[in-house]
């Protein structure tokens, strides 16, 4: 797949509703943290899909998970570069799935980065939560 464009929609998608608020429309850093053993968060290019494509990748994604999809955090690429990270595609398990990367190890560092993306992103609740 091509290098990701900085005007390319990506998506984190959130399986805690510790992730986000609806009520305030927000997500919180949380949603940006990724594990503790790796450089890489895991996001989806979105750009060109509809919300019904977009809603698919993520119970796809997350159809592993227990909790299920709650919601995702949409961002512009750009909003990654401008903190001085990168967008690698990383399309073994699907061909619109990158990483956001390389996360500092240091945990106030990787809070800070987690901040940022999570003020510069946009909350889509998916249609069947409520809270």
């Amino acid at each position: 797949m091509k290098p990701v464009d900085k005007n390319e929609r990506l998506s984190r998608f959130l399986s805690s509703r510790s992730h986000y608020s609806s009520q305030k429309r927000e997500v919180k850093f949380g949603a940006f943290i990724g594990p503790k053993d790796s450089q890489d968060l895991s996001v989806f290019r979105i750009s060109t899909l509809s919300e019904m494509a977009i809603w698919a990748i993520g119970e796809n994604a997350l159809r592993k998970s227990s909790r299920g999809l709650k919601a995702r955090a949409d961002l512009l690429a750009e909003c990654v570069f401008d903190i001085g990270l990168e967008v690698v595609p990383e399309t073994s398990d699907h061909p619109r799935h990158a990483n956001i990367r390389p996360f500092p190890v240091e945990r106030e560092q990787r809070q800070s980065i987690a901040r940022e993306l999570a003020l510069k992103s946009t909350l889509v609740v998916f249609h069947q939560e409520e809270d």
